[in-house]
């Protein structure tokens, strides 16, 4: 039988887990021998990494005792007060307030984005009811469909984004996306555009690093390091998805309605929103599984939505503010049916909560409420679908990162929540929880929401925007700036105040203060920090038995010599005064009952000072002490006399702050490269290779893997893998 196996056992927090032995004679299918709750052998404050030697695991905790050591005295004066009682007589001036109601006449005036595209005879724009996802707002850019099935496009172009065939970090201008026609309707993410043609295809151009535009995974070039697909700045076709009625998107996935009534979701899925049941990414459209009978899609920021036949709403993906509305927190990677609503006509999904239209007209809305996109709601979540007052007679919704647009049957536009980029379009940046028109803004076909800004169109073919215009969202590098003064009537309260004198009989209270002195006695509180040595035998592996706790002098680093040699880490008092503390390095000899300390190596007092044990060597890593000297890498080992004894230091270019062994070679890790010597011989450490990824890309040493004969190889997430060579005149002792 293999040597257990220690299967991530620590929890968040430190908490103690299980240690689980499998029998791994058969590398394909290993099987399950025993597990063991470390948890009901002590009652651990901290636990330490574990080491597997000859049938035996062993591992390391701590815990925490504290001593009252002795009683601290100190005298405190207190102030007491004593009361005295008084009648008296006086008199009181009252004002009695007289209320007066007063009209006051304001002009207000707001400034909105206009863009006339087209007012010829050729352009007549269909009903309100016919122009869903003729607009569309993403993260930083906008998008617009025309009568003939163009699209238009403006703001941030950094990915792509506006399909314009070129990268480019913003452009003001509307301008058609090129050589393509034939869309039905839009819909945009935080970073990537999707089209609808009339054929039932569907088209994405922008970000594709998460697999958002669904045309399949990246082709690798061999012996290319696998790198992240930065997208298209023109339309590609989705792969494998045809017969679409409507798409939307979300932060950073897609979503596609077939005339069937079943959904296709592809990109993002950290937390299910794909509700393929996983959380994998996928670069091509996946069903959404358990789901049927649907006419109606919204993407939120990390959740979907979906709206059946039957008036139903039905969610899935992120919900840790409640924006799947099923009384829960807890992310799904499966549709769940929207709690306690029915009868709904529409619905819009915004970066943390969600809303419905129902066939009355009326607004209902679930998920995070800090910034007022909820309306008057006191609590910051709902759980459950909730109305928002003072709507009536609503024809579409739109949804930003915090605000909300609702468009009216009479074309007016109606905004609430999140304002700090001004975009509730009322002339200022605070939040607002009563829904209110956006004035001088009229006869509105469509509207849509981005991160945060709006937009509208109206029947002659104006598209209007307000709030953040950072990336020339807005569109308003060509267009018009219209100033719209609106006169407002308030109706105010006045209060005026009539003076009158009343004599009043009344108790007053006077307080005399004197000083009472107290003596205090507080106890002197010390704790205590025990480290000790857990081991389990796995003699029986189907019953493994945990041997009495040993005390050891400080955490588990290291074992040699068939566990006969432990090595720990712990900080104590470097003098007898106690006034400068040290890192110690503990040799201590473990014969199977009892430990017993052998021999302590101080470690640098400056940091950094990495240490790894690898069988009986222990390597240290030693910052310069001061301007004169060099950072030092040391090999060490416990000499048959039973001393620490050096065997061999070398010089680094900068100071080691991590250390890692791979077979026969070592690698340090500094603040600029990595410096690669062979370790077949501790006593002759001699260096082979160096060498790091350039710029501010971010590594770690625990998953790499190498030798001093093939160099190190070291992962660098979603930028591929890092190869750093051994030159082959290099020699390796």
């Amino acid at each position: 039988m293999a040597a257990p196996y220690l299967v991530g056992p620590w929890y968040w927090g430190g908490s103690p887990g299980t240690l689980i032995a499998f029998d791994a004679s058969d590398s394909t299918a290993p099987r399950f021998m025993s597990d063991i709750s470390l948890r009901e052998q002590n009652s651990w404050r901290g636990t330490d990494r574990g080491f597997a030697v000859d049938g035996l695991v062993y591992l390391s905790h701590s815990e925490v005792e504290s001593k009252i050591t002795g009683t601290n005295y100190y005298v405190v004066t207190n102030l007491v007060v004593d009361t005295v009682t008084n009648i008296v007589t006086f008199t009181n001036i009252l004002s009695v307030p007289q209320y007066t109601i007063v009209t006051n006449y304001e002009t207000v005036t707001n400034i909105a984005t206009v863009a006339i595209l087209n007012r010829s005879t050729s352009w007549q724009w269909p009903a309100s009811s016919s122009l869903r996802g003729v607009l569309a707002g993403g993260g930083y850019h906008s998008l617009l469909l025309d009568p003939r099935g163009e699209v238009w496009a403006w703001g941030a172009n950094p990915f792509g984004q506006l399909g314009s065939g070129a990268y480019s970090a913003e452009r003001e201008r509307f301008e058609t996306v090129p050589d393509f026609s034939g869309v039905n309707s839009l819909a945009a993410g935080y970073y990537h555009s999707l089209a609808l043609k009339s054929d039932g295809t569907v088209w994405a151009w922008g970000a594709d690093f998460l697999g958002q535009l669904g045309n399949g995974e990246t082709i690798h070039l061999p012996g290319m390091p696998p790198l992240p697909d930065f997208g298209s700045p023109e339309p590609v076709q989705t792969l494998e998805l045809s017969n679409a009625v409507a798409v939307a998107a979300g932060g950073f996935h897609s979503l596609a309605l077939q005339g069937s009534g079943t959904v296709w979701a592809w990109g993002a899925n950290w937390y299910g929103q794909l509700g393929d049941g996983t959380t994998n990414q996928q670069d091509a459209p996946i069903i959404v599984s358990g789901l049927s009978d649907v006419r109606a899609l919204a993407g939120g920021g990390y959740h979907s939505l979906a709206l059946k036949n039957d008036g139903t709403v039905w969610a899935w993906g992120r919900n840790d503010f409640s924006q799947l509305g099923n009384d829960a927190t807890e992310q799904s990677s499966q549709p769940v049916p929207v709690h306690g609503l029915s009868g709904v006509a529409a619905i819009a999904g915004g970066l943390w909560h969600s809303l419905a239209l129902k066939a009355d007209g009326t607004v209902w809305g679930w998920g995070r409420a800090d910034s007022d996109q909820l309306g008057e709601v006191t609590a910051a979540t709902l759980q459950r679908p909730g109305p928002i007052g003072g709507l009536s007679n609503v024809v579409a919704l739109a949804a930003g990162v915090s605000h909300s647009l609702a468009l009216r049957s009479d074309g007016t536009v109606w905004t609430w929540g999140g304002n700090d980029s001004g975009q509730l379009g009322d002339g200022t940046t605070y939040n607002r929880s009563i829904p209110a028109p956006v004035e001088g803004v009229s006869n509105v076909l469509a509207v849509a929401a981005g991160n945060r800004f709006s937009l509208a169109l109206s029947d002659d073919g104006a598209v209007w925007s307000w709030g953040d215009n950072n990336a020339g969202q807005l569109g308003d590098g060509v267009p018009v700036t219209v100033t719209n003064e609106a006169l407002r009537t308030n109706i105010v309260t006045m209060i005026t105040y009539l003076t009158a004198t009343n004599y009043t009989r009344q108790t007053n209270y006077s307080h005399l203060t004197r000083q009472v002195v107290v003596t205090n006695a507080w106890p002197i509180t010390t704790w205590m920090e025990y480290h000790y040595l857990d081991v389990v035998d796995y003699a029986l592996p189907s019953n493994p038995t945990v041997r009495p706790p040993v005390n050891i002098p400080g955490a588990l680093e290291g074992v040699s010599h068939q566990g006969a040699l432990l090595y720990t880490l712990a900080r104590r008092p470097a003098t007898e005064t106690r006034n400068e503390w040290k890192q110690w390095l503990d040799a201590t000899a473990y014969d199977g009952v009892e430990a017993h300390l052998v021999d302590s190596l101080a470690l640098p007092a400056q940091a950094p000072s990495p240490v790894l044990v690898r069988d009986a060597t222990i390597f240290v890593g030693r910052p310069a002490p001061n301007t004169n000297s060099t950072p030092q890498l040391e090999a060490w080992s416990l000499a048959d006399a039973g001393k620490f004894a050096k065997l061999c230091g070398r010089t680094l270019n900068s100071p080691a702050q991590n250390l890692a062994a791979f077979g026969d070679m070592l690698a340090t890790q500094g603040s600029q490269e990595l410096e690669l010597f062979s370790a077949g011989n501790p006593s002759r450490l001699s260096l082979i290779s160096g060498g790091g990824p350039a710029g501010c890309v971010g590594y770690n040493l625990e998953n790499a893997d190498g030798a001093a004969s093939r160099g190190l190889w070291l992962p660098l997430g979603i930028y591929g893998v890092y190869h750093v060579a051994v030159p082959q005149n290099s020699s390796t002792p």
